[in-house]
Parts: C-alpha cells; structure tokens; sequence
C-alpha cells in the first residue's frame, strides 16, 4: 500500500489551517475580498468564470494560469454553493502553489477553455513517477482541506455575539 504524507485527516486540517493563518485570511468577511486577497498573495488578478461546455463535464472547476493573471473557470450549471465549493478548492491549489500539467491541454476541450494558459493544481503523470508529496491525490487532498476552511471562514455570522443571542 502506498504511504500517504501525512499522518491523518488531522494532520492535513492542520497544514491547511496553517496555510490560513500565514496568509491571514481569517480576517475576510467577503467572497471579493477573499478573492482580492488571494490576488495579492500570488501577484496576479484573477478572474472567475463560470461556462456551460461540454468539456467540463467531469471537471468542477480549474484553475488556469496564465501570464497577466489567472482564471478560475466554474461549471455554470452547478448550484450556487457547490460552485463557491469548486471555487475555494481552486484557491486551496493557488494557496498551496500546485503545479501545472501541459498533459491536460492534450484535451481539446480544455486547450479550447484554458487557450494560452496553463491547467494549475492538476497533474497527469502517473503515481509511481512522482513522490509521494507531487502526487495529484495530495494536491487534491490539500485543496480540499483549505477550500473547506475558507467556505467554513465565509459562512461564518459576521457578528458572532449577536448570533450568540439565538443560540
């Protein structure tokens, strides 16, 4: 059985959190100032785009990255929460600075979505070629543990003592 980097669910909520506390991000109150936020960490506006195309069939959403800025793409057809769902998972990759995969834009479909820019936080190579901290099940599960973390962050009553009063 092949060894996973980290200890447990635990342990992977934990680099997740810590991840939000270097960038202090539990200061957001907004899905545009998280987004803001997010641009200034990595240096580059992003942009989010939701589209009804065949090519996202099994993809919810993806991160492209191109020169200028990045793009997140949302499947347009998705519930409303589970797009901010896919959304946040996007910013987990961006956040954790996952790498790319030209394999991805051998796709036609996603080389017609993404054009010039490059598919972020997926990877195509195969599980033995990469160490165990490359492998795409890890990117996966560290998006998803710091995607969860800024919808929790999101959801949260903006004043918490009154919230208190009900209960």
């Amino acid at each position: 059985m092949k060894r996973i980097p980290w200890e447990g669910a635990g342990e992977l909520r934990a680099r997740a959190s810590a991840v939000l506390e270097e960038h202090d991000l539990s200061r957001v109150r907004t899905p545009l100032e998280l987004t803001e936020r997010i641009a200034q960490i990595t240096g580059k506006p992003i942009v989010i785009e939701k589209l009804d195309d065949a090519a996202l069939v099994r993809t919810t959403a993806m991160w492209v990255e191109y020169e200028e800025y990045s793009k997140v793409v949302l499947r347009s057809g998705d519930r409303t929460y589970y797009q901010l769902r896919g959304l946040h998972h996007e910013f987990g990759h961006m956040l954790f600075g996952h790498p790319g995969c030209e394999g991805l834009l051998l796709d036609e479909g996603i080389q017609r979505i993404a054009g010039v820019g490059m598919v972020r936080g997926r990877v195509l190579i195969a599980e033995n070629d990469l160490s165990p901290l490359s492998s795409n099940n890890v990117h996966e599960a560290e998006a998803e543990a710091l995607g969860a973390l800024l919808t929790r962050l999101l959801l949260r009553p903006t004043y918490l003592d009154d919230e208190r009063v009900f209960g």
